[in-house]
């Protein structure tokens, strides 16, 4: 896969990530809640975990039982990981498993890792050649446009995050935030 092909991936995965967040908060709490990092439609890490494991995963795709067993190690390690970081570096929790039974830190638990592992399996075997395939119904030149403007959202949204994710918390681990703002309003 050329790296085009990679990115509209991705953002078809965090999309989809995203949707997946949204539907199960709405019947969770019975509203709408935007459970991405970013402020739009997407979720990264499914996008990043999706990618990995296909990426990763190729040589397991024959055997059902040994795929499910990596695959939800994979994501576990992808969760945790992302949790760590996005906690360390924003002093905030995106989600937190502490109130679940087997959970590893609040950032993974038992049932949900097992979870990722059948949805995995499903995503691999099934929804990511549909994906692929859909992607390349568009010609050469319009997969690299569309993952040039993907980029390009992505980049912004990204900045738009930082900036308001600055302007809400006082300090952040890496630096001070004050002395940020009075950088960034001059």
């Amino acid at each position: 896969m050329n790296v085009s092909i990679l990115i509209l991936a991705f953002t078809l995965y965090s999309f989809l990530g995203w949707i997946v967040e949204v539907t199960y908060q709405r019947f969770k709490l019975k509203k709408f809640i935007n459970r991405g990092f970013l402020h739009g439609p997407f979720c990264p890490i499914y996008g990043v975990c999706v990618l990995t494991l296909v990426l990763s995963l190729r040589n397991f795709t024959d055997n059902l039982i040994v795929l499910f067993i990596v695959a939800t190690i994979l994501t576990s390690l992808i969760e945790y990981v992302t949790s760590y970081i996005l906690e360390k570096f924003f002093n905030d929790k995106w989600w937190d498993y502490t109130d679940d039974p087997f959970n590893l830190n609040g950032r993974i638990c038992f049932h949900f890792s097992l979870g990722w592992g059948l949805a995995s399996v499903f995503i691999i075997k099934i929804v990511n050649p549909i994906i692929i395939d859909f992607i390349h119904n568009f010609d050469d030149t319009t997969i690299t446009i569309l993952a040039i403007i993907a980029c390009g959202y992505f980049f912004i949204d990204f900045l738009i995050t930082l900036l308001n994710q600055l302007k809400e918390k006082k300090n952040f681990k890496f630096f001070n935030v004050e002395k940020f703002k009075r950088l960034y309003t001059k």
